[in-house]
């Protein structure tokens, strides 16, 4: 699919079958253009049911996530040169789950009782010589109703100082995980220590994030080592999908972070939540 640097190409997605994966395929065609990695595909993509949104994510948030499972199921690259194609999964079934009978559970059945439309949106930078797009999707019959899905909600917080508090976070569904990635300001800063509440209740005691990091491998994940990492708060690491937190009806949640040094910039966080579509 040829599409215009700038502008936003518009995939409208088959219903009647039951979608496990989407693979989104970026190239360049033009000569001397240098291939097409997955850093220059920086814009937002946007999976959209009934046209609301249910997802919202860059391709690097994206690649960073499923990396977190396990590198099997992050992006993909194939060629040399100007003829490099990148391969971004969108997962909808889980297949990094140990249990091979919940791997399937979390697939989006597009039934036509409830959805009339199913689309993918993705914005493609200013600046890309003649980018392409195209793809291909794994499917099944469809097994019943949508029902509950993952839903992927960005959210950016205000990071100041040093010591924050933060509550606004919705109260709704059942909250998979939140990934926490560096501030965006002249000099990024990570969450070096986090502690998280639920009606009084310690989730997660204050701990930093090498001992979060030690955790979350030895759950067999796989978490962010750089020097500004990304906090991947997961509250299903035990694998089993009811193992995520009910935020439904909890009075208090309340989200304490400690930076490693004095930050004045965005605090980006993707919410992973389970819920009927929006």
């Amino acid at each position: 699919m040829a599409v215009a640097s700038g502008r936003t190409a518009t995939f409208n997605l088959d219903l009647g079958v039951r979608y496990h994966v989407l693979w989104l395929e970026f190239g360049n065609t033009a000569t001397g253009g240098g291939g097409a990695p997955l850093s220059a595909l920086t814009g937002d993509i946007r999976i959209k049911i009934n046209g609301n949104v249910q997802r919202t994510f860059t391709p690097i948030e994206a690649d960073a996530i499923y990396g977190l499972y396990g590198s099997a199921f992050a992006s993909q690259s194939s060629g040399t040169g100007d003829a490099i194609v990148t391969r971004l999964p969108i997962w909808f079934a889980e297949p990094w789950r140990k249990n091979n009978s919940e791997v399937p559970l979390t697939a989006w059945n597009a039934e036509t009782k409830s959805m009339s439309s199913f689309q993918m949106e993705v914005d493609i930078p200013s600046g890309i010589a003649s980018p392409t797009l195209g793809g291909v999707y794994e499917f099944d019959d469809l097994t019943g109703v949508l029902g509950g899905i993952v839903k992927w909600l960005r959210q950016d917080l205000p990071a100041l100082g040093t010591i924050q508090d933060f509550n606004q976070l919705d109260k709704k569904e059942f909250i998979n995980a939140l990934h926490i990635f560096p501030t965006v300001e002249g000099t990024p800063h990570y969450v070096n220590k986090l502690k998280f509440t639920a009606n009084g209740v310690l989730i997660r005691d204050l701990i930093d994030y090498l001992e979060n990091r030690a955790s979350l491998k030895g759950r067999e994940l796989n978490p962010d080592t750089s020097a500004t990492p990304r906090w991947d708060l997961v509250f299903d690491y035990d694998d089993p999908i009811n193992n995520a937190l009910l935020a439904q009806g909890l009075n208090e949640m309340t989200l304490h972070l400690e930076y490693n040094a004095a930050a004045a910039g965005n605090l980006p966080v993707t919410i992973e939540r389970t819920g009927p579509p929006e």
